[in-house]
């Protein structure tokens, strides 16, 4: 029984109608990545400092892109990600001036991404972030991991975050409470949540 040696799929073939066969299929670099392998880029993403070429990418697109890599794309991925550096751990003690609550930021895009805060009650303290996916008032929550980025520019201006929250959704963002005055509307906060904010 023969024995060839296919410089397609490197694999061994019994027979040259076998390795003709191989040629003419997608070659492995083509096919898209394993479940493994696709998690493992992905799972790179949140420990390592993104490569050169994609360090402007908002979070979404860079997600994007490696869920619609191939499986050379994938690999050359993977290798040059775990030549980069890890990532500084962050901590929510970083963003003292980021109270829990609802928050909108816009993307470069004019699109408005909606994020939650979340806090362990008896300690009253930021501990989490969840993506809003979904209409308002449908909300499914996702959690953030890599949160380092949208802390960063809630923190730059957490009362105009709060207020598109809140105009958007037609719910205070810091309290959840439905805004049912006109003012309270236009502003994105209630009355009382807005006292509280400006001391």
């Amino acid at each position: 029984m023969a024995r060839i040696r296919c410089a397609h799929c490197r694999g061994i073939h019994a027979s040259v109608k076998e390795v003709k066969a191989c040629i003419e299929r997608p070659s492995w670099k083509e096919m898209p990545p394993s479940e493994r392998r696709r998690g493992l880029a992905q799972a790179l993403t949140r420990e390592r400092v993104r490569l050169a070429d994609h360090v402007a990418m908002e979070a979404s697109d860079y997600h994007r892109m490696i869920d619609e890599m191939n499986a050379g794309q994938c690999a050359e991925f993977i290798r040059l990600m775990l030549l980069q550096s890890k990532l500084e751990p962050v901590s929510f003690g970083d963003f003292p001036e980021v109270p829990p609550g609802k928050y909108a930021l816009e993307t470069d895009d004019g699109d408005v991404k909606f994020y939650q805060v979340g806090k362990i009650l008896a300690e009253g303290t930021p501990r989490w972030v969840n993506a809003l996916i979904g209409a308002p008032g449908e909300f499914r929550k996702q959690r953030i991991y890599r949160y380092d980025g949208i802390l960063k520019r809630i923190a730059a201006d957490h009362k105009a975050a709060f207020a598109l929250f809140g105009q958007r959704v037609g719910q205070c963002g810091v309290c959840s409470s439905p805004l049912t005055q006109q003012h309270t509307r236009e502003r994105g906060v209630g009355d009382i949540c807005w006292g509280k904010l400006n001391g």
